[in-house]
């Protein structure tokens, strides 16, 4: 699957573009500031219909535009060709679109065109919060369970609605509590499922980078499986009634990474976090790749500034190792290039005071 042609207008400091990619590595260089970074977020909000970089998408409109506008054409590997939109008005209205039609979540425009983001703060999956590991988790679940999208917007709603109970007393209260414990355990059994088929990856994945052994992956599901989550729910039910939300269930789950029983993240260095991080997303991709055929479309930010030389070298020849589609941005090409063996192969497009051409 690629990403074969991409327009933008009106995003950040970006002119409006029009760009056909290669199927393999296009390597997006400039100064600072120039609109490297802005060309991958427009990629990733296509995909996602958000923003990496802010929580409002208005935001990310250019201070002269009355509207964000993107579209992208996937081809994947079957020959199929999806035409992706993405329209937002600086009021925040805006249009989704799926081979013309609308769609009214951003979950068909996931489904046609999955990304991975590799950037300054993918290390957050070590360091960051426990609801940033659970991302992660729900990000590869959803790509290799084809109804885990449904089952998690259900989810979501009865944890809501059961919250809403709590602090009002409701009566439906207890209907809400059996229909939550249901899905609950559904969320869990998915992801559960999905770090046990992730450890062989992740163990190839750390093989290839180097500097990290010896991690032990655990996926504590969010209460005491000693019990079931109805027996948890029943004996919290007037703490959860004090505090006005469910203290138990997946939504309190956590993915924790372990060294010889201490946290990854209290006894690695900052390189070696972010190899960890790196492992991660490279097992997730490969495992991708395993279950539907093929594997995302792979965004690099900076990847001169993550690494040091040996780790850049290796995370882009296990990347071009999945053979699939790679965007990535440098400041100085030639520190991503240099070493490659396969540097011949690298599209180069230039960016300069938001103008973005082939090199």
């Amino acid at each position: 699957m690629i990403l074969r042609r991409f327009q933008a207008q009106g995003l950040r400091n970006l002119a409006p573009l029009e760009l056909s990619f290669p199927p393999r590595v296009s390597l997006i260089h400039g100064s600072n500031g120039s609109g490297k970074t802005s060309l991958l977020e427009a990629v990733y909000t296509l995909a996602t219909g958000r923003s990496f970089r802010s929580n409002r998408l208005a935001s990310v409109l250019n201070y002269s535009a009355e509207a964000l506008t993107l579209f992208g054409e996937v081809v994947h590997d079957s020959g199929r060709v999806l035409r992706l939109g993405v329209t937002r008005q600086a009021s925040g209205a805006g249009v989704l679109k799926v081979d013309g039609e609308r769609v009214s979540s951003n979950r068909p425009l996931a489904e046609a065109l999955p990304v991975l983001l590799i950037h300054p703060e993918s290390m957050n999956l070590i360091m960051g919060s426990p609801e940033q590991r659970r991302r992660f988790l729900d990000w590869g679940v959803f790509h290799v369970e084809q109804h885990f999208g449904s089952v998690a917007t259900t989810f979501r709603r009865t944890l809501d609605h059961r919250n809403a109970a709590l602090r009002t007393r409701s009566r439906d209260l207890e209907s809400w509590t059996r229909q939550f414990a249901v899905v609950a355990e559904q969320v869990h059994e998915a992801r559960e499922q999905y770090v046990e088929r992730l450890r062989l990856p992740l163990q190839i994945a750390l093989e290839q980078l180097q500097g990290v052994a010896g991690v032990a992956v655990r996926y504590q599901p969010g209460w005491d499986r000693r019990r079931t989550l109805r027996e948890a729910l029943a004996e919290q039910l007037e703490l959860d009634r004090q505090s006005g939300f469910t203290r138990s269930g997946p939504q309190r789950a956590e993915l924790r990474f372990d060294i010889e029983g201490r946290k990854a993240s209290e006894c690695l260095s900052r390189g070696q976090q972010k190899v960890l991080a790196c492992a991660l997303l490279l097992a997730q991709n490969a495992l991708l790749k395993q279950s539907r055929g093929s594997g995302a479309v792979v965004l690099v930010d900076d990847l001169a500034a993550e690494l040091d030389e040996a780790h850049r070298q290796r995370l882009a020849s296990a990347l071009m190792d999945q053979r699939g589609q790679i965007l990535m941005t440098a400041v100085e090409p030639e520190l991503v290039l240099n070493g490659l063996s396969f540097a011949d192969e690298i599209a180069l497009f230039h960016v300069e005071q938001g103008e973005i051409t082939p090199s």
